[in-house]
């Protein structure tokens, strides 16, 4: 489990700490009779838990190599998005993947963790996105790895403003032969 579902988990924790107490008020002098109940909460939770890590792992990126052709399958999460994790200049980066977004768009966090100073770029470029008009920054990226495909010298942005998570956008899924969405899975083919 990665760190991004350390905030989930301590909501969840914090919810079973308030069903467990209200239960335990609720009850009293029946001691046994709470902590069967307050345990019963605990494993629903866990299993709950669980099962999203075991869906979160098992849903990750699958590849496979051709003589001519390299394929990234990629399925759906929970959230209804489709990820990928790229390594910039060596550095992992997870992906939203985005076809709405005209090129790959960082976070300022993602830009500084691939050693980009953001006292020297120029936030002189406008994009426009769902939440309004943001300032963006260009920047080149010396190398860019995603699943075993490697590129130099890729073009990007980085967001002048808040975001969840880095944008994939067409500018880098343009690079590939095919991109094809069935179902709940997206095929990238180059």
């Amino acid at each position: 489990m990665d760190t991004a579902n350390w905030p989930s988990i301590i909501y969840l924790l914090l919810l079973l700490f308030f069903i467990g107490g209200s239960v335990f008020s609720a009850r009293g002098r029946q001691i046994g009779t709470t902590f069967r109940q307050i345990a019963i909460w605990a494993v629903i939770f866990a299993v709950t838990i669980g099962g999203v890590a075991w869906y979160e792992k098992n849903s990750q990126t699958s590849y496979a190599v051709s003589n001519t052709t390299s394929v990234i399958e990629l399925r759906k999460r929970f959230d209804g998005h489709f990820h990928l994790d790229a390594v910039i200049n060596g550095v992992t980066v997870p992906f939203i993947v985005d076809t709405g977004a005209s090129q790959i768009v960082l976070t300022q966090e993602d830009a500084e963790r691939v050693g980009l100073d953001l006292r020297r770029l120029d936030f002189n470029m406008r994009a426009q996105t769902a939440n309004g008009t943001v300032a963006t920054a260009p920047v080149l990226l010396e190398t860019m790895e995603v699943e075993g495909l490697r590129d130099t010298n890729v073009r990007a942005v980085v967001n002048g403003g808040d975001m969840t998570g880095s944008l994939l956008g067409m500018s880098y899924l343009s690079r590939f032969d095919s991109i094809e969405i069935q179902g709940e899975r997206l095929i990238l083919r180059r």
